[in-house]
C-alpha cells in the first residue's frame, strides 16, 4: 500500500486517508471514473476514454507533473478507513489560471457522492495549506451549474469572489453559456485552523 507523502501523513480525517497516486494502485480506477459521463458532466463532457494508452498517459502524469509539485503540493488519492476502497482524488497546487494562488479540487467515485467525503477532504487540505504551508489563501474553481460542487465550496466558509469564462478549449462541444465558471477563496484568517 503507498502512504501519502510525509507532509500529508498527519491530515485527520475520521473516515478517509490520503495515498499517494500511483499507476499500479489507481490507474484502473482512475479509468472507470473517467469514463463515468455523469462524474464527467462538469468536466468536459467528453467520450469515454480507451484503456488503451490511458495507463501510460497516468504513469506520465504522476511521474512528471506529479513529481514535480511533490511533495508539499500535487494530487492524492483518497480512500475509505475501513473499506480500503478508491473515493477519487484530491489536489492542491498553484493555479495555472490565477497564480500564484493555491488552488484546491477533486473528483470523486459516483457511488461515493452525497457523503461529506468532499468536505472531509477538501477541509483536511485546507487546513494543511494554512497551518503547514502558511498560504494566505486558497481558492476552487467550478462551473456555475455545478451546484453540488459549489455546495461543497460554501460548506468550506468559501466566498464567490468572481465569475470568469472557461475558454472554448476546455470543452468545445459547450455554449458560452455552459463554460461560465466561478471562483471561490478562503483566506488563512478565515479559516478556523486547528
Amino acid at each position: 500500500m503507498s502512504t501519502a507523502p510525509d507532509p500529508l501523513r498527519d491530515c485527520l480525517m475520521p473516515r478517509l486517508e490520503f495515498r499517494a497516486l500511483s499507476v499500479a494502485e489507481h490507474a484502473r480506477s482512475l479509468h472507470a471514473m473517467d469514463n463515468d459521463p455523469e462524474v464527467m458532466r462538469y468536466i468536459n463532457a467528453a467520450p469515454p476514454v480507451p484503456w488503451e494508452g490511458f495507463e501510460e498517459k497516468i504513469r506520465q502524469f504522476v511521474e512528471v507533473r506529479i513529481a514535480a509539485l511533490a511533495p508539499r503540493l500535487g494530487w492524492w488519492a483518497a480512500h475509505e478507513r475501513a473499506s480500503g476502497a478508491f473515493v477519487g482524488w484530491f489536489h492542491l497546487f498553484e493555479s495555472r489560471r490565477f497564480p500564484p494562488r493555491l488552488e484546491l479540487g477533486y473528483r470523486l467515485v459516483r457511488g461515493f457522492w452525497r457523503r461529506g467525503y468532499a468536505t472531509e477532504a477538501s477541509r483536511a487540505l485546507l487546513e494543511y495549506a494554512f497551518s503547514r504551508l502558511e498560504a494566505p489563501e486558497v481558492i476552487a474553481i467550478t462551473l456555475v451549474r455545478n451546484g453540488p460542487s459549489r455546495g461543497v465550496l460554501e460548506k468550506l466558509g468559501m466566498r464567490l469572489e468572481q465569475e470568469f469564462a472557461f475558454p472554448p478549449e476546455v470543452c468545445e462541444t459547450w455554449s458560452e453559456e455552459e463554460r461560465r465558471g466561478v471562483l471561490y477563496r478562503i483566506g488563512r484568517d478565515e479559516f478556523p485552523v486547528g
